[in-house]
């Protein structure tokens, strides 16, 4: 065991050392790089998608918000996502609509003297629901 080592096999050991080792590490590190690389695009950082996402809107175009009006009806329309449903809920009644492909929709309801609140509701087909409300006040006197 004491016996002196030459040094042409010292120097092809540890040269051999150093490959086998520069080997291991770069074997190693390439899987572990691709496997934690950052998705190029940003769709994917969330993980997979099976579908877009959408959200339901809902759009009253009329009446404006505190409105007067002089007859006792009123026209409620707007806009809502394609394949929802509208509830129109007033003091006096309350109207389902399916709205048309494009998702408008349209419908004249009945107004109270003095102030009229209206609810629009727009429900989808997952359970979403938006609101909007419009105040309408109803005179049968002219200004």
């Amino acid at each position: 065991m004491n016996k002196k080592l030459p040094t042409h096999i010292f120097i092809v050991t540890q040269i051999l050392i150093l490959v086998i080792s520069l080997s291991l590490i770069t074997g190693l590190y390439y899987p572990i790089n691709i496997q934690y690389q950052k998705p190029k695009s940003q769709l994917l950082q969330g993980g997979p998608v099976t579908t877009l996402p959408h959200s339901l809107v809902l759009e009253v175009d009329q009446p404006d918000d505190n409105s007067l009006v002089f007859q006792p009806s009123a026209v409620i329309s707007g806009a809502t996502s394609a394949g929802s449903t509208v509830l129109i809920s007033s003091d006096l009644q309350d109207i389902t609509i399916t709205p048309k492909l494009n998702g408008s929709y349209s419908t004249v309801i009945n107004l109270k003297t003095g102030i009229n609140q209206v609810s629009v509701y727009a429900f989808d087909k997952t359970g979403d629901q938006r609101l909007v409300t419009r105040t309408i006040y109803y005179s049968k006197e002219k200004i």
